[in-house]
């Protein structure tokens, strides 16, 4: 007896040397990387009276509430708007892509998360300009998922533009998205020299309800038959009162999974705090509520066109040449938007390979999508016949190596399996045998 109770103790030991291989089937069967991914998205315009006027204390605690978005909300990729503080620095963590800063005193910056993305190095992957004269700037800048995110699921870059986006009543009454050139030029140089057809606005469109984002997205002539978007929300501004109509702030995606076409939508600012009215000789600021969406993404879910070939990043095609829209004057930035029809046309079918899908008929899912489920398939079922056979190995590889121990002490083995021993369930006892 005072061997035995020893010796289940180093058998239980020694099966540990058989459980090391445990780690290792998980790890097959529960691969780390996953299918699917969220991207975090955010739209905010505090507008310069915030940084002018600076009313109890506005531009401090703009500064610090959009940094505690960024982290609180595990931000992607944000987009501020004249947020015009001298002390404004992204946290640790984030770093920012600016537009040009010969828009006025207008600016709109791109932040992004460090640690999931890397900020293309090559200088024809971002492009800024004005979208009116020498007023309203943008910026887009190709972004590279690092190894192990966005990667897994089948991203290879995103391009993301930056806009503040003119309003209705200082467009060209003909051409009342004649500005958007300045954009869709650029990304069409751009899809075609990277091959990222993964594009993101963040924006203040200065859009009101009746014109959607299929709309939007189909002016600046996104890639792909697919938008995603935010839902309305009246974020303009504290001097209409934040009205209905007022659904300014977007965030548009041709990329995605959300089913409804609208992506999650929250106000993290959802009633503005008194310090946000900022009032100035019988004026009120035009404060922005921001806005926040969450982009699910899945690697079935594509832009609904095939991406082409990507290029030689070392020949860009040409950017080109910029396009100075004439401004029509207006009285007063925030004057009623003209009348507008409560329908549109539907979109004009984008300029992809794919034909235009005939009415009541779903996507097609490219090839390359459902050979990869096949694939996926065919490996797994290779793997867990890998892991049966691993299994019973390991098995038997313990029931020889515990009844060699058992043999070297002058027990019997046992005559049921491994657990037997390791519940104590031993079975009869040989008479000792006499000493000789």
């Amino acid at each position: 007896m005072a061997v035995a109770a020893p010796l289940r103790f180093l058998e239980g030991l020694h099966r540990c040397r058989c459980s090391a291989v445990i780690p290792l089937l998980i790890g097959i069967l529960f691969p780390s990387v996953s299918s699917t991914g969220t991207l975090s998205l955010l739209q905010w315009n505090p507008h310069w009276q915030c940084f002018v006027w600076n009313q109890d204390d506005c531009a401090n605690r703009v500064v610090a509430l959009a940094n505690e978005y960024l982290e609180k909300y595990d931000v992607d990729f944000a987009n501020f708007i004249e947020l015009e503080s001298k002390d404004w620095r992204p946290r640790e963590g984030w770093m920012s892509v600016e537009s040009t800063r010969d828009c006025s005193n207008d600016i709109t910056e791109i932040v992004y998360n460090t640690a999931r993305w890397t900020v293309s190095t090559d200088p024809a992957h971002k492009a800024t300009g004005c979208l009116e004269g020498n007023d309203r700037p943008f910026v887009l800048q190709v972004f590279y998922p690092r190894k192990g995110s966005w990667v897994d699921v089948g991203i290879n870059g995103v391009i993301v533009v930056g806009a503040h986006f003119p309003h209705p009543g200082r467009r060209d009454k003909r051409h009342p998205f004649s500005f958007t050139k300045h954009i869709s030029d650029v990304l069409e140089v751009l899809t075609a020299s990277t091959g990222i057809q993964q594009v993101v606005l963040i924006a203040d469109t200065n859009c009101d309800n009746k014109r959607m984002n299929t709309l939007i997205a189909e002016e600046l002539k996104f890639p792909g038959q697919k938008v995603i978007g935010t839902s309305l929300q009246h974020t303009c501004c504290a001097d209409s009162k934040y009205a209905s109509r007022m659904t300014f702030d977007r965030i548009i995606a041709n990329f995605g999974a959300a089913e409804s076409g609208d992506m999650e939508t929250q106000l993290p600012m959802e009633d503005p705090p008194a310090w946000t009215r900022q009032v100035h000789g019988g004026r009120v600021g035009a404060f922005h509520k921001p806005i926040l969406a969450l982009l699910p993404f899945d690697h079935t879910a594509g832009v609904g066109s095939p991406v082409p070939t990507p290029l030689s990043p070392a020949t860009p095609a040409p950017m080109p040449p910029p396009v100075t829209p004439v401004p029509t004057p207006l009285p007063s930035p925030h004057s009623p938007a003209p009348a507008q029809p409560t329908k549109f046309p539907s979109p004009a079918p984008s300029p992809s390979p794919m034909p235009p899908l005939e009415p009541g008929t779903s996507e097609p899912t490219p090839f390359l999508v459902s050979s990869s489920w096949s694939t996926v398939v065919v490996i797994g079922s290779c793997i867990v016949g890998v892991v049966l056979v691993c299994a019973i190995g390991v098995h038997r590889i313990c029931q020889d190596d515990v009844r060699s121990y058992r043999g070297a002490a002058g027990l019997p083995g046992p005559s049921g399996p491994v657990a037997e021993i390791v519940l104590g369930r031993e079975g009869p006892r040989s008479p000792p045998q006499p000493a000789e």
